[in-house]
């Protein structure tokens, strides 16, 4: 399995890390026009590999971090997307679409993007590399992953509540 139950120093922060990734990708799945956050949130994804490369000391090769992003979510848009592009689709939708859109991408996103994150925590403690990264081999993880990740509509609300408590109000 990809993923490794460690409690070294790097796992500590790189969880850290996919933790704020997976929020700022749920705030990026509310972008309101229509697969518009497909780019925001593909833009966190790379932003998180490239935080957990450094955290590892692993080489960031943009093109490569992609690629292996393309990969792993290609396999799961095989499995699964029909709810992401119904939470897209549903944004040209005015008024309801807009909330059925709120309720379905945040979970899903949030879910892709803490699965994208512990497969590469799990590759980092290992010792791996992007070069290394085998996206097929670790697809099966990934999709359990996303599975084990998804989050609930209640949960995303107590989530960004508690984030919108403790931002310092300037």
């Amino acid at each position: 399995m990809a993923t490794a139950v460690t409690t070294s120093s790097h796992a500590i922060a790189a969880t850290a890390i996919v933790r704020e990734h997976a929020a700022l990708a749920m705030v990026a799945s509310m972008v309101p026009v229509p697969f518009a956050e497909f780019a925001a949130v593909s833009a966190v994804h790379l932003r998180m590999i490239e935080d957990l490369s450094r955290e590892y000391g692993v080489d960031f090769r943009p093109q490569r971090a992609r690629a292996l992003v393309t990969a792993l979510l290609s396999g799961y848009a095989s499995y699964s997307l029909d709810s992401f592009l119904v939470g897209s689709l549903a944004k040209f939708i005015p008024g309801l679409g807009s909330a059925v859109a709120l309720i379905t991408l945040p979970s899903i996103t949030a879910a892709l993007t803490y699965a994208l994150g512990r497969i590469f925590i799990g590759h980092f403690e290992r010792g791996g590399s992007l070069i290394d990264f085998d996206s097929a081999r670790l697809q099966q993880g990934f999709l359990h992953e996303v599975e084990r990740s998804r989050v609930h509509p209640a949960e995303f609300a107590r989530i960004i509540g508690a984030r919108a408590a403790a931002t310092p109000r300037p």
